[in-house]
């Protein structure tokens, strides 16, 4: 349910809130932005960020140049950045990284190297063939 709508701008104001940027008035093309529900349940009571249209979506990092340190960071437990529990980040050095663990449920590519710090365990279930890098 809509509850305002200024251009193409629109207000939620049902039980999950939102708010919509559209392409055009017509409602089409619409980034929005959806409060958690309190109605639903398991992984469907999330709040979330919906691109329609494309279905693509950019963060641009430092887009005026303003810095060279620029990160996109997913952290957890607190709602003041830099406080919680770092869980990701993407730097605008290139550099990714997942903090704690890193599961890859289908394939993995390496361009390069792999590199091992302060490995403990066993490699066992490894099948196929490895070609190229630096192991």
């Amino acid at each position: 349910t809509i509850g305002t709508s200024v251009g193409s701008v629109q207000f939620g104001t049902q039980t999950q809130g939102f708010i919509a940027v559209n392409a055009n008035e017509s409602g089409q093309r619409a980034t929005i932005l959806r409060a958690e529900s309190e109605v639903l349940s398991g992984d469907q009571i999330m709040g979330s960020i919906t691109q329609k249209g494309s279905g693509s979506f950019a963060i641009l990092l430092d887009a005026d140049a303003a810095k060279s340190d620029a990160k996109f960071v997913i952290e957890s437990n607190n709602p003041v950045p830099g406080a919680g529990s770092r869980l990701f980040h993407v730097s605008e050095s290139g550099e990714v990284r997942s903090h704690g663990y890193l599961t890859v449920s289908q394939s993995l590519e390496v361009g390069t190297s792999v590199t091992a710090q302060s490995f403990t365990g066993s490699l066992t279930a490894m099948t196929g063939t490895v070609d190229g890098g630096t192991f």
